[in-house]
């Protein structure tokens, strides 16, 4: 694994942005982080020794991690961090793409996936599909004025995290320190917007190869009956953040769906 540093260009702007890369073949798995985080939390794949024949992108999105910001707040939005994921896979090269999305990642993922005649699959890690999945955070944060949110939201939400006692969240405030304020804003807003349309869902449904997973100390009663048609699996032991809270029963999920094909 190494860090490299990609330079792109989306909506005028020169934009850097930071992954950690291990190229190993030509099928790259591609993991995309949630809202406020990093690719640090996917970070013991690469230890995996049962993908040591794949490549990996684990990328930061801009505002967020080692990742560039960007001068127009407007870019910050689920599309956009689709097409920016997508130009960063095309600079590899890569002849298969699967992707592994979490929470807002998901999201990203099913977006990014539409335009890609060379996908393999994607693993929707308790991804952002209706609306009772912006939950408190995103949906709160976007209800918000932006001087209010980046006057008080950001550092009460910081503040939350850190004096939790939940190890995921103790985590979670360590990649929340790293984003821009104006970013999560603007993204919040994007993402509240994607979960109330349906449309989430939709590109869920329509995937070829897809499997959904989730924590089993969350409840999922609201969303699986409509997504009976998918593959399901609950990661044992785990909430939310299943690669935190189990990461061996988590890539375990991941080379499972990798190897059944």
């Amino acid at each position: 694994m190494q860090t490299e540093r990609f330079l792109i260009e989306y909506g005028g702007e020169h934009v850097g942005l930071s992954g950690a890369v291990r190229h190993s073949g030509r099928h790259l798995i591609t993991l995309l982080h949630g809202f406020g985080c990093t690719s640090e939390c996917f970070g013991e794949i690469f230890d995996n020794t049962a993908l040591d024949d794949m490549s990996i992108l684990a990328l930061d999105f801009p505002g967020h991690g080692d990742s560039g910001r960007l001068n127009d707040i407007s870019l910050y939005n689920l599309q956009a961090f689709a097409d920016m994921a997508n130009a960063v896979i095309d600079l590899l090269s890569p002849e298969q793409v699967t992707f592994v999305g979490h929470s807002m990642g998901g999201a990203v993922s099913l977006i990014a996936s539409q335009t890609r005649n060379d996908l393999y699959g994607l693993v929707d890690v308790d991804g952002n599909l209706v609306s009772q999945d912006c939950g408190i955070v995103s949906r709160e944060t976007a209800d918000q004025p932006l001087d209010q949110f980046l006057e008080h939201g950001y550092g009460d939400f910081l503040d939350f995290l850190r004096k939790s006692e939940d190890q995921a969240a103790l985590k979670w405030a360590t990649w929340y320190a790293k984003a821009d304020p104006a970013a999560l804003h603007e993204l919040a807003r994007s993402l509240v917007e994607w979960s109330d349309s349906g449309k989430l869902l939709d590109l869920l449904k329509s995937q070829k190869r897809v499997v959904y997973l989730h924590g089993d100390q969350d409840s999922k009663d609201y969303l699986l009956p409509v997504i009976d048609d998918i593959e399901i699996r609950a990661i044992a032991h785990s909430g939310h953040f299943m690669m935190v809270d189990n990461p061996t029963a988590f890539f375990q999920a991941v080379v499972d769906f990798m190897s059944a094909g």
